[in-house]
């Protein structure tokens, strides 16, 4: 199985949260599913980014507390919703659960504008799109994958599946007493007015979509959301005044892409 390394997917995620300031004519937000083995630090990797500007984070969600969320998306003050283990949400009944999924495919893509349960005549309602970051194990995953795939919600999702190669360290670190510290990600001053071009350089096509032939159930949504994490890495390395690596992190993130998935080294 591939290898990579923890640090790759701390910036992914982060560049993800950016994607919003990028300038492209395809507002398609998408989404990035985490999928690993229970205490695989699915959570910690999400709570490394979950205090950048816009992002939102919720353990559980209902339906109302989605709409209430709306308004804020829609004027945008949210641009992230980041969810620790999407598994909650399907703790409650079938119809509350597909009504909660139906509205997050709607964010990712089309825009999500009225609940089924609002009176909508005659209302105009600005849409809402927002990127949506959430981790599961694979036994949901697999349960899953069918039902996501029927209503096009698995289409909005780039699907990264990983395990860690030495989970006998968070072990170890707990007997020691000393918890494991992620490489914490270079600071970068993001202005409040920033615009980030969307360039294409040879080769990023057939890189990309290298990456997403291999298990991803549709590209086009995330090969957009792809172009533009790539797009805020290369900003990135241009403020830092730093060699450009976007292209390689980017293919190593994308091993997880792959049908067997990837493992992560701490």
């Amino acid at each position: 199985m591939a290898t990579t390394k923890l640090a790759n997917f701390i910036e992914v995620l982060w560049a993800a949260t950016l994607t919003h300031r990028v300038d492209s004519k395809f507002p398609s937000r998408g989404g990035i599913l985490l999928v690993a083995p229970p205490a695989h630090f699915k959570t910690t990797m999400l709570r490394a980014i979950e205090d950048q500007p816009g992002v939102q984070a919720y353990s559980d969600i209902t339906t109302t507390g989605l709409v209430e969320a709306r308004d804020m998306i829609a004027s945008k003050k949210i641009q992230t919703l980041l969810f620790y283990d999407l598994q909650k949400l399907y703790e409650r009944k079938q119809e509350t659960a597909a009504n909660i999924i139906g509205s997050l495919r709607a964010l990712m893509d089309e825009g999500f504008t009225t609940a089924a349960f609002e009176k909508s005549t005659g209302i105009i309602q600005m849409r809402a799109r927002a990127l949506v970051l959430a981790a599961t194990t694979p036994a949901m995953y697999r349960r899953q994958m069918g039902d996501w795939d029927e209503t096009g919600f698995s289409r909005r999702l780039i699907f990264s599946v990983y395990s860690l190669q030495n989970p006998e360290l968070i072990v170890k670190a707990i007997m020691a007493d000393k918890p494991l510290e992620l490489v914490g990600l270079s600071s970068v001053n993001v202005p409040f007015n920033l615009s980030i071009p969307l360039e294409e350089r040879s080769g990023d096509e057939n890189e990309l979509r290298k990456l997403l032939r291999r298990g991803q159930r549709g590209e086009e949504i995330p090969l957009i959301l792809l172009r533009k994490i790539l797009a805020v890495l290369r900003w990135k390395a241009r403020e830092q005044h730093a060699k450009d690596f976007s292209l390689d992190v980017v293919r190593e993130f994308g091993k997880s892409m792959k049908d067997e998935g990837v493992e992560v080294e701490l």
